[in-house]
């Protein structure tokens, strides 16, 4: 069970904001995750009852995912097929792709998503090196609050540009 007092507050208040209300009917694709990491916003939305599917482009990240019994699709987000999904969540990761095709895949995730597309990215410029022979973990991009508004998003953030673990949510909710 994930404590929300000791692992990120802000997400959680965003997420209320956001209005997600769980069911075991929902559907949820999360994209890219690193099985060594503690991707506590995943395990949140499967103990709430969402179906998750997990998109990973790194061949051994996929693995390690099935192994532990995750429904993963192996493919890039800039160009793997998808099916529709309730919520689309994109934690930390559009910040491993150029602005330009952020642009584009915020429109593709837009007519896939049939609730809520939401996305989570350091606030400002952070560094990130490949990790484990990954290099689809390096940083291409770097985003500011202003840059979810021109994607047709709203936008919460925490800290200040460019110091590390300042972050900002993005989030766009299908029209009721």
């Amino acid at each position: 069970m994930i404590d929300l007092e000791t692992t990120d507050n802000f997400a959680w208040r965003v997420f209320d904001q956001i209005g997600i209300k769980p069911t075991k009917r929902k559907t949820l694709l999360s994209i890219g995750s690193r099985p060594s990491s503690r991707d506590y916003i995943l395990t949140w939305f499967i103990e709430q009852g969402f179906n998750a599917t997990i998109l990973e482009v790194y061949k051994p990240y996929v693995e390690q995912l099935r192994s532990k019994g995750f429904n993963v699709i192996e493919g890039d987000v800039r160009t793997t097929e998808l099916g529709e999904y309730d919520i689309i969540v994109w934690w930390h990761g559009p910040e491993h792709i150029t602005i330009l095709e952020g642009i584009e895949v915020t429109k593709k995730l837009k007519g896939l998503a049939k609730e809520a597309l939401i996305y989570c990215v350091p606030w400002g410029e952070m560094a990130s090196p490949a990790v484990d022979g990954n290099n689809a973990n390096i940083h291409l991009a770097s985003y500011e609050p202003m840059d979810f508004l021109g994607l047709g998003m709203k936008e919460a953030h925490w800290g200040m540009t460019g110091v590390a673990n300042a972050k900002i949510i993005g989030w766009w909710k299908q029209p009721d």
